[in-house]
């Protein structure tokens, strides 16, 4: 398609995106690179962003539902639990009694795995100053974001997890990511089910 300077579609799409500053608006631009330089720009297309994530959560007052929304991620360094316990089987929090190969919850004899509880900040890119922060947690995306499985995390000391928070922080907290967030009355955080971009 050519280089990203003279690529036709990603101009018009851009400055259709500048000129409308009335509405929310996403450029979702896929590329190809090589060596982190942009080589060419495969596809361009604009999504209106209508509703903040306060207002999806005020529309939907006490529902459990789940939605798209385009956010930044940012590691809570101060959040001391980071990993837990999981069953193998249902992925759920096993709550160790008398029998450590028993799951109460899928009743059923299993084996346990260290699995990721991240507490993060969301920063919502719809909101009216792009600044507007959510508390939220990250299961099994986790592992993925961060580039390194629950299990050799839980390895490293304190200071070198924080440290290695602190650098993808560094690296990514200015990413806009199309996140796929789950809301339940029931919980008082988010849930981030997926990391779609």
């Amino acid at each position: 398609m050519g280089n990203i300077i003279q690529n036709d579609q990603f101009k018009k799409g851009l400055q259709e995106l500048l000129q409308n500053k009335k509405f929310k608006r996403t450029l979702k631009i896929i590329y190809k690179e090589n060596k982190n330089q942009i080589l060419s720009v495969q596809s361009c297309q604009i999504f209106d962003n209508e509703f903040s994530i306060e207002q999806r959560l005020e529309q939907r007052k006490g529902m459990h539902f789940i939605f798209e929304h385009n956010c930044k991620i940012l590691l809570d360094v101060t959040e001391r639990q980071r990993y837990f316990d999981s069953c193998t089987i249902c992925n759920k929090k096993l709550k160790f009694d008398r029998n450590l190969n028993f799951c109460s919850i899928c009743k059923q004899e299993t084996t346990f795995q260290l699995a990721y509880c991240l507490a993060v900040k969301i920063i919502d890119q719809i909101s009216e100053d792009n600044q507007a922060t959510y508390r939220a947690i990250m299961f099994e995306e986790a592992a993925k974001y961060l580039g390194i499985s629950a299990k050799d995390f839980s390895n490293m000391s304190l200071d070198s997890q924080n440290n290695y928070f602190i650098n993808i922080n560094e690296q990514k907290s200015h990413i806009v990511h199309s996140l796929t967030l789950e809301s339940n009355p029931n919980k008082k955080n988010l849930v981030i089910q997926r990391i779609l971009a």
